[in-house]
């Protein structure tokens, strides 16, 4: 009677370590996707476009659009635009 009963816990044993959720690539390829999707839309640095001085002044600074403007290397100008 014993043997039965060591028997049956044994192959329940068993049957419990193979209905554990395995980590398949499944998982990776979420996880991948998840971090990409973050990345995507919590840039922090924003789009970049260039503008001619004529839509910048047109477009931008009289529809009083432009937060603040940052000239580097008095060669390149930096604009940011309102929330």
């Amino acid at each position: 009677m014993e043997n039965n009963f060591s028997e049956n816990n044994n192959m329940s044993n068993k049957e419990n370590k193979n209905n554990k959720p395995k980590f398949g690539i499944e998982w990776l390829y979420f996880i991948i996707f998840g971090f990409i999707f973050l990345i995507y839309f919590f840039n922090s640095s924003g789009r970049v476009q260039r503008t001619t001085w004529k839509d910048f002044i047109n477009n931008m600074v009289l529809s009083h659009d432009v937060e603040k403007v940052v000239i580097v290397n008095n060669r390149i100008v930096e604009v940011y635009i309102k929330k």
